[in-house]
């Protein structure tokens, strides 16, 4: 016993047996001048060992201790406190997007793959509901833009445009938002004889009134042509903390087709996206980057999709070649995808306009907004 009590008094004195290891229950500072701290935990667990190096910072911490519910574990901005019900994953929290049908609670609501919400079925009739932007949290602000005093003719959320059997039936719930250079439903009904001339905002006679000094929304900047009977929905987001972009589905419709195209008369349209410093830009364009009119290659040529009921689908004289000619003509339905950073404020404008004068009128129908999750390819294309 008296050869054991010196080897270790000798071990001690030496100061080896002090570098070899700390335990955290001795409370004690060795010879290098560190603090060992104690095991606080119920466990009592005398090997719950710090290291092997005297001189190392003390930072270990039991694997039985209780996580932090403050803190933010996988750093999207929330805690178990604020809500986050899955602290290892950054896709998951309060500011998400429920994407059904993945089987995940991707916005810590409660419930797995939230039920779709069709704000337009439930007797909201505004422009964002017929967008079927139903989710308060994502929207800061919807704006109407428009010029002429009676222009608020030419939007609103319907139904169904046209009779019920053309190809316009809505993508997603109940109805759509529509956005006119014309009255949606001008006085003699959705007749040719009514589209063309059509209505300028200005002077409900049909005369040529429009000033033409409207700004041009054109994010290249002015043409020169006269710009008229303006329509914008200018929508202020928040991406959602999962998202990777966002898409929205639209049919482009014109009484320009077929004698104004490749003229100065062409009414436009635009989905102008824009976030932090950068002007905006044009993401709805076809194949040759060009904006949506009649003379885009999208627009369908002949006509293909069913403009039943709404006076574009009559086939009329024209005036100058004495050839029988369609009322108009549509893109179809399309569908515009565009990226965004997770949580990216933005501001994104849906503006259709007159150019070059007045009359002769063309819409937009908007529908089916969905925010994207996953990965996909942004661009314009039909919707099959």
């Amino acid at each position: 016993m008296t050869r054991i009590l010196v080897a270790v008094m000798a071990c001690i004195l030496a100061a080896g047996c002090m570098r070899a290891f700390e335990y955290k229950g001795d409370a004690v500072t060795d010879t290098a001048g560190d603090t060992l701290v104690g095991d606080t935990t119920a466990d009592g667990d005398p090997t719950d060992v710090i290291g092997p190096d005297a001189d190392a910072v003390d930072t270990a911490v039991d694997a039985d201790a209780e996580p932090d519910p403050h803190s933010d574990d996988d750093g999207d901005g929330f805690s178990e406190v604020d809500g986050d019900c899955d602290d290892g994953n950054p896709r998951v929290n309060p500011a998400a997007w429920d994407a059904p049908p993945d089987g995940v609670d991707d916005d810590c609501n409660g419930i797995a793959d939230d039920a779709v919400v069709d704000c337009d079925c439930e007797g909201d009739a505004s422009l964002v509901a017929g967008l079927d932007l139903c989710d308060p949290r994502f929207l800061v602000s919807a704006t109407e833009v428009s010029y002429a005093g009676l222009a608020g003719a030419g939007r609103g959320m319907i139904g169904w445009y046209g009779s019920g059997d053309n190809g316009l039936a809505p993508r997603a719930g109940c109805g759509y938002a529509v956005l006119d250079t014309g009255a949606i439903e001008p006085l003699g009904g959705g007749t040719c004889a009514v589209r063309q001339p059509g209505t300028d905002f200005y002077n409900t006679s049909g005369m040529l009134s429009c000033p033409g000094n409207e700004p041009d929304p054109d994010p290249a900047g002015p043409s020169g042509t006269s710009i008229c009977d303006t329509q914008q929905l200018v929508l202020e987001l928040v991406a959602p903390s999962n998202a990777t972009g966002f898409s929205l589905a639209l049919v482009f419709i014109s009484s320009e087709y077929p004698e104004w195209v490749g003229t100065e008369f062409l009414d436009t349209y635009y989905t102008l996206f824009a976030a932090g410093a950068s002007p905006a830009i044009n993401v709805t364009t076809d194949p040759e980057g060009n904006a949506i009119n009649v003379s885009s290659t999208l627009v369908e040529d002949p006509p293909a999709t069913s403009l039943a009921g709404t006076g574009y689908h009559e086939m009329v004289i024209d005036s100058t070649s004495g050839a029988t000619v369609p009322c108009g003509s549509s893109t179809g339905w399309l569908r515009t995808s565009w990226h965004v950073d997770p949580g990216q404020p933005f501001t994104l404008t849906l503006s259709i306009h007159d150019e070059g004068d007045g009359i002769y009128d063309s819409l937009v129908i908007l529908d089916a907004f969905r925010w994207e999750v996953g990965p996909f390819e942004a661009g314009t294309a039909r919707i099959i």
